[in-house]
């Protein structure tokens, strides 16, 4: 087969589009960023590897959610519970500062969203878990959860369509403008999905997708940015706006033991 017919034997045997020649983004380098906590400023700092530096706190940050049914894997169309969070920038960087994904239990994948909040504390305007089929019972236990830790209930997100065509519509314009970072330390990670999609296993791309495409471009001072989101429901947001928008997370879901 390998003499016969490469393509079947790369993409159907072993699962491995790369040397079949068809994965969409092997050829692009995203570039890199680390994030560093600012004591005295209490904000995190991203450094571009250009050197660019943004505080989060002048970021819209959102979390993705990518659920499963099970913890183990039943099969080569098994899917992983995922979850990752990205930051965009007022020049419409998008840094992925977190990613995980696995064949865990739905507890685990809970703790995941709760660990995030914790961290970002209302740095991290929101939560999204896409909620379809099944899933959408998973989604009104995980608000349950959510309440019971003190936390801010995730919110549920439809399908945003087909997983492959929207995964490559989301990702695609950012790699192609070279705006697309990953931390360092989760580099891998990403990249193990990213370089040889589409593939069978997807699942932390399909997270990113829903936090990239649920984030607003916070709004540039710059009067040579002329990018335009284009969409009336995705708008540009000023400092102060996503300002509001965490406050009113605050009030809607901050615990006096935890401070989240």
């Amino acid at each position: 087969m390998a003499e016969t017919d490469p393509w079947l034997k790369a993409t159907q045997y072993d699962n491995n589009p790369l040397t079949a020649g068809i994965a969409d983004f092997a050829e692009y380098k995203p570039g890199e960023v680390t994030m560093e906590y600012d004591e005295a400023r209490k904000d995190y700092e991203l450094t571009f590897d250009d050197g660019q530096r943004v505080m989060l706190s002048q970021c819209d940050v959102v979390c993705g959610g990518d659920p499963s049914g099970g913890g183990k894997a039943r099969g080569p169309k098994s899917s992983k519970n995922a979850a990752a969070v990205v930051a965009r920038t007022s020049e419409d960087r998008i840094a992925i500062i977190e990613a995980q994904s696995g064949f865990v239990e739905p507890t685990r994948f809970y703790d995941w969203l709760a660990e995030y909040q914790v961290k970002y504390g209302t740095q991290l305007r929101a939560s999204y878990v896409e909620a379809v089929a099944g899933f959408k019972a998973m989604v009104k236990l995980l608000q349950v959860e959510a309440r019971k830790r003190d936390l801010r209930p995730p919110l549920p997100v439809a399908a945003l369509g087909e997983k492959e065509g929207t995964i490559r519509s989301v990702f695609q314009p950012y790699l192609n403008r070279k705006r697309l970072f990953i931390r360092r330390e989760i580099r891998g990670k990403v990249m193990e999905e990213l370089r040889v999609f589409p593939s069978s296993r997807m699942d932390l791309l399909d997270a990113l997708k829903i936090a990239i495409f649920k984030t607003h471009k916070p709004e540039s001072n710059d009067p040579n940015d002329d990018f335009d989101d284009g969409d009336d429901d995705n708008p540009h947001y000023s400092e102060k706006a996503l300002k509001r928008m965490r406050d009113r997370a605050r009030l809607q879901g901050v615990s006096n033991a935890t401070g989240y």
